[in-house]
């Protein structure tokens, strides 16, 4: 008697865990880096994009000279390069955005240049993140800038993505050298 209802009460317990819901683990996002270029469509009349590959243009052109461009007080003056073939995903705010690009100097003083990044987070427009850095060499030289993008924007669905670059004081003459490769850095989740 005692073996039944043992086995009468493994039998249930048994049922019971069977016939019990199994609750779904969340899904967790995977992580992403993200790289885009920028790039130049025509010649010095042309505009700048972003795209996620180096596209080789013998007549690209983002000059900053003094009389063709003044320092820009706002932060969008200077060149925007948007990105085209643009894919959603999610900005993980806790990892840096690098932007590195070279300038052909033929000569620069005290010149700040500043690099955004903006787009549409979450709905918004917003500054995803901002740095500037002062260029006084003579000659090329590489630019690495490292953007913080704010906490509350972690996790945060970009639907739009832009950077500008922009010369806002000093005194340069120099131009973007696309062929030195252009990349901008993004971590996120798919």
């Amino acid at each position: 008697m005692i073996r039944r209802a043992t086995a009468v009460v493994l039998t249930l317990a048994l049922a019971g865990l069977i016939s019990a819901p199994v609750a779904a683990k969340p899904k967790q996002p995977k992580p992403t880096n993200l790289t885009y270029y920028l790039n130049w469509s025509g010649d010095c009349a042309g505009s700048g994009y972003l795209a996620d590959k180096i596209t080789p243009n013998p007549d690209a052109c983002a000059l900053y000279f003094p009389g063709l461009m003044a320092p820009q007080p706002s932060p969008w003056g200077g060149y925007e390069f948007p990105a085209y073939k643009f894919s959603a995903f999610k900005l993980n705010a806790k990892k840096p955005i690098t932007v590195d690009f070279t300038l052909s100097n033929i000569g620069s003083v005290a010149a700040d240049f500043v690099v955004s990044v903006n787009g549409t987070v979450n709905g918004k427009e917003v500054t995803i993140g901002s740095a500037t850095q002062q260029v006084t060499s003579p000659v090329s030289e590489a630019l690495h800038f490292e953007l913080d993008p704010a906490d509350e924007l972690d996790k945060g669905k970009v639907t739009y993505l832009s950077v500008s670059i922009i010369w806002t004081g000093g005194v340069t003459y120099s131009q973007i050298d696309f062929d030195a490769g252009a990349p901008v850095a993004i971590a996120g989740y798919k």
